[in-house]
C-alpha cells in the first residue's frame, strides 16, 4: 500500500503542476486529491501519517498554482469509504492558506443532487472561524 499511495500523490501533484502551466483564466479547481480512500475499508490499510503528509504537501503547490479544491463528498454515498474525499483537517489548512474550496457532490443520479452539501456548508464555516 505504501507504493500505490506514493505513487498515487506523485499523480495528484503531476496534476497540480501540469494546471499551473494552462492560463490562470481557466485554471480554477482540482478533484480527487484524496480518491485513494474510496475503498479504505476494503483494502489492506495505508499508513495514515504518510497520506496525511502527502496532502499536507499540496498546499503550497496548490497555492503556488493558484488551484482550489474540489470538496468530493461522493465518498460519503460509499459503503467502502463512508467520508469525504477531503478531510476537515485539510479544508481548515485550505482556508487558513486562502486556497479555494467549491463543494462537489460528484453526482451520477439525480436525487444525489445537492448531497451532504449540508456537511460541507459546515466543515467550511468551521474552518472560518478557526
Amino acid at each position: 500500500m505504501d507504493a500505490v499511495v506514493e505513487a498515487y500523490y506523485d499523480a495528484v501533484e503531476g496534476a497540480i503542476a501540469w494546471a499551473a502551466t494552462l492560463p490562470k483564466s481557466i485554471r480554477r479547481r482540482i478533484g480527487h486529491v484524496n480518491l485513494i480512500r474510496k475503498f479504505h475499508r476494503e483494502l489492506p490499510p495505508m499508513d495514515e501519517a504518510r497520506a496525511r503528509t502527502r496532502l499536507a504537501a499540496l498546499l503550497p503547490k496548490l497555492k503556488d498554482a493558484g488551484v482550489g479544491l474540489d470538496v468530493n463528498v461522493a465518498g460519503f454515498r460509499k459503503p467502502t469509504c463512508g467520508e469525504s474525499y477531503v478531510p476537515e483537517w485539510l479544508i481548515d489548512r485550505c482556508i487558513a492558506e486562502g486556497i479555494g474550496l467549491v463543494y462537489g457532490s460528484d453526482t451520477h443520479k439525480p436525487e444525489e443532487v445537492g448531497a451532504d452539501w449540508e456537511w460541507f456548508e459546515r466543515a467550511v464555516s468551521k474552518g472560518r472561524a478557526s
